[in-house]
């Protein structure tokens, strides 16, 4: 009966012990395989309407005003107008002499040929790359947020559904150590016991609750609909190569936002070094003097002497070494971000996947086996309780890899700059 007893006891700690399996191999999936269609379009209807697309939508026609804004002549013409009347002194023989009458019109443009102008339109070209590029960096945080979100409320009602698994598990085991020890077959220690497990089951049960609680408002807040129809996550977790950085980041919308900055500033330099030539005004005027015509041709050119503009384009090409170096901050960040989301997601993948392989039996199963030993006597009250504990904590633990598996994944995607592809912005 010992051997038995043994046998049965390793054949429940083998349920237990990790079970090493060959690594699955890496793939590359494309959106379309790895995510449902129906799952794909959620994302991107919550995507599409969070506030901060919104937000995103109204930089980019804020920028692109601002462009239109620079895109326009530096001056308008000026146009003059003057006349004068002027009454000479009567002559010596009292004839009264004719007044002297002058009109005059004339017309002015200050030009700069078309060169700042130029150079304007350019800048505010790359505002609005910038701004599409920060647009779109929102939205792919939106929908590493909305698959998150996804990912901790399937999880933590996975773990509520189990904790009240869990304590229906102990009822039933307080039923029967009541009935035995009204029969007289066990002891008041096991009842004892086994009412202290049911009140730390159903502390477990409203923490579980809790967390689903809070994961629902979490999900309701950002989809502000009918949590019955959410898509499922797709079954499947991809596995990825280990991939070039580098080139990884190059895509990111952050990075193209900072090398398009660094672009932006060249021109700041080159504008402000156009700004120190100065802009003539050229005019044409004609009118009458007297009964005398004329027409009359004007150059004025403003003298670089007491603000030669030399200031601003020190200033300016400060202002691009900083970009510059942002650019190299930003790379840097965003490579060590790459790097460590990816690792995460790669331990969280593998370490769901290794539980996967243990196959665990389900609570109702193991607690009828242990049931079984319990009443014939082989194991007492205390180690039914361990024994179950350890059954019921390993298949939570299921439930919590997975959702950190796929909250690991959305930022993965995030900083390899796969969701895009997924959303459309390519």
């Amino acid at each position: 009966m010992k051997k038995f007893v043994v046998a049965i006891c390793v054949a429940i700690q083998a349920c237990l012990i990790p079970v090493v399996t060959e690594a699955a191999q890496p793939t590359h999936l494309s959106p379309e395989n790895l995510w449902p269609s129906d799952f794909r379009a959620f994302v991107s209807r919550l995507v599409e309407k969070h506030q901060l697309s919104l937000l995103g939508r109204k930089s980019v026609a804020r920028a692109q005003s601002q462009a239109n804004v620079l895109d326009q002549p530096i001056a308008n013409p000026e146009l003059e107008l003057s006349g004068t009347n002027r009454d000479t002194d009567v002559q010596p023989n009292g004839e009264k002499p004719e007044a002297e009458r002058s009109r005059e019109i004339g017309i002015s443009l200050t030009t700069d040929f078309g060169i700042k102008q130029s150079i304007q339109r350019q800048l505010g070209l790359k505002e609005v790359a910038i701004a599409e590029q920060i647009s779109i960096g929102r939205r792919l945080d939106v929908a590493g947020q909305v698959i998150s979100s996804l990912a901790a409320f399937y999880a933590t009602d996975e773990e509520a559904k189990l904790a009240s698994r869990q304590e229906h598990v102990m009822g039933q085991f307080i039923k029967q150590a009541h009935a035995l020890r009204n029969s007289g077959e066990t002891n008041a220690t096991d009842l004892t016991l086994a009412k202290l497990a049911l009140a730390d089951t159903a502390r477990t049960v409203l923490e579980a609750k809790g967390r689903f609680d809070q994961a629902t408002l979490d999900l309701q807040a950002l989809c502000q609909c009918n949590l019955s129809s959410l898509p499922k996550l797709p079954k499947k977790l991809p596995a990825f190569r280990k991939p070039d950085f580098d080139k990884v980041i190059e895509a990111l919308p952050s990075i193209r936002a900072s090398e398009i900055a660094v672009e932006r500033a060249a021109l700041e330099i080159k504008l402000a070094k156009a700004e120190r030539i100065p802009d003539p005004t050229f005019s044409i005027n004609g009118g009458t003097e007297g009964k005398a015509r004329f027409i009359s041709l004007g150059l004025s050119v403003p003298l670089p002497v007491l603000r030669s503009g030399s200031a601003e384009v020190v200033a300016a090409e400060s202002a691009f070494t900083e970009a510059e170096q942002e650019k190299l901050a930003e790379s840097f960040v965003r490579k060590r971000q790459a790097i460590s989301s990816f690792q995460n997601y790669d331990l969280a993948r593998r370490s769901y996947e290794l539980w996967e392989a243990q196959n665990f039996g389900s609570i109702e199963e193991q607690s009828k086996l242990l049931n079984r030993l319990w009443r014939a006597g082989e194991i007492g009250a205390t180690e039914y309780l361990v024994k179950i504990k350890e059954t019921i904590e390993a298949t939570k633990n299921g439930a919590r890899l997975k959702g950190q598996a796929w909250a690991a994944l959305s930022q993965w995607l995030i900083h390899s700059n796969q969701l895009q592809n997924f959303l459309g912005e390519n």
